[in-house]
């Protein structure tokens, strides 16, 4: 087994921050502190929960749970929420944890599949080039996939109107996948293919495994590579990262009349670890080591480096300082980075079922997962 390079490091500052995180959000009122929240904070908490072994952090999770409530049930109405902040994952390990709150997180969960913005029925035009206008992206779609997947994990049984809705998601995200592997599109933000490609693979673990799933991501994949990656710092900003935005075709106004002029220009480190589990999943699944050498350039090019005793930040990703930490970056970087670790480190090629069945892979740890871990901090 070859080990992740700095995987250490990626641990120590995500539970460093992760602890000025809980400190910070206990000093607040509850549905004052949704931005931490943000990229399913509950989620994140359980992963550091997991790696350290330790209960103390089981009322920031509790913390980060009431936070997500609010904004479903007091912000929003009956979770119609927002399409970019429908999050299940933290509900669903809820559900399989059996936790005390496990049965209002099930039902949490299934309120957001019938309200939440992009995931009923007809609130997505049939033209999957649609999803790329930014009120209503590729990012949405796989959210709502995402969730609908959760709702038939967590034990609840989809109605038929529901289940063709899944269906019509499904085929939106690989629509997307395709579009930015042809160019047929206007651009392309890196993290939003990742997070299609994150729910795509879910399906190919939790639904069917089709071969296409595999060879749609990597052509996606190899093409944002080809024009979007940086491996030197430059007039772009930080090497050893992607380019936020590349326009397959330059000025071009959404549909909506919507542009960000300058958002080409630069890179973002801070979302390399949404983007790296992409590339380890592949070389998991093929073998093929470009997979491999470009997750782990983007890794490294993410691990956050400060200052002693975090006092200032100097490169990689930015999780905010020691008084106000960023909980949406510290998310971030957990969403499902410690997968990628696992599959970037796997010993032999998964194709579907086998050491997952029994443990939703991007949530929590499996025991594969841990095995894994174990080898890496040995």
């Amino acid at each position: 087994m070859t080990v992740v390079p700095q995987t250490a490091e990626f641990w120590t500052k995500a539970t460093e921050f992760t602890g000025y995180n809980q400190i910070a959000m206990a000093a607040q009122a509850v549905g004052t502190q949704l931005d931490d929240n943000f990229y399913d904070g509950e989620s994140a908490g359980y992963k550091i929960k997991d790696y350290t072994g330790s209960a103390s952090y089981d009322s920031y999770i509790t913390r980060q749970y009431d936070e997500y409530v609010y904004y479903g049930t007091v912000t929003a109405t009956n979770y119609g929420t927002s399409g970019f902040r429908a999050f299940t994952d933290g509900f669903l390990e809820d559900v399989l944890r059996a936790t005390t709150r496990a049965t209002a997180a099930k039902a949490a969960i299934l309120s957001i599949v019938q309200n939440a913005s992009y995931h009923s029925s007809g609130t997505v035009s049939d033209d999957p080039s649609a999803e790329f206008d930014d009120n209503g992206g590729s990012r949405e779609v796989a959210y709502a996939l995402r969730n609908h997947i959760n709702a038939k994990r967590a034990g609840h049984i989809l109605t038929g109107t529901q289940e063709a809705r899944m269906a019509k998601l499904y085929g939106h995200a690989l629509a997307h996948m395709d579009a930015w592997a042809n160019g047929t599109t206007r651009f392309l933000k890196c993290f939003q293919m990742a997070l299609s490609a994150r729910v795509l693979i879910a399906y190919y673990m939790y639904v069917t495994p089709a071969p296409s799933i595999v060879t749609k991501i990597a052509a996606a994949a190899d093409k944002m590579w080809a024009v979007a990656w940086k491996d030197a710092a430059g007039t772009w900003g930080d090497g050893q990262s992607m380019l936020y935005l590349y326009r397959y075709v330059p000025n071009v106004l959404s549909p909506s009349g919507i542009y960000y002029p300058g958002e080409d220009d630069f890179t973002a480190a801070d979302l390399n670890f949404l983007i790296s589990p992409v590339y380890a999943w592949l070389y998991y699944q093929t073998g093929q080591a470009r997979h491999r050498t470009r997750h782990d350039s983007l890794f490294q090019g993410g691990i956050p480096v400060y200052g002693p005793d975090n006092a200032y930040h100097i490169s990689g990703t930015f999780l905010g300082t020691i008084a106000d930490p960023t909980g949406k970056h510290i998310n971030q970087m957990l969403y499902w980075a410690p997968q990628g670790i696992a599959w970037a480190e796997s010993e032999s090629i998964h194709t579907g079922g086998g050491p997952y069945a029994a443990k939703d892979f991007m949530p929590a740890f499996s025991a594969f997962q841990a095995t894994r871990l174990a080898k890496v901090l040995s």
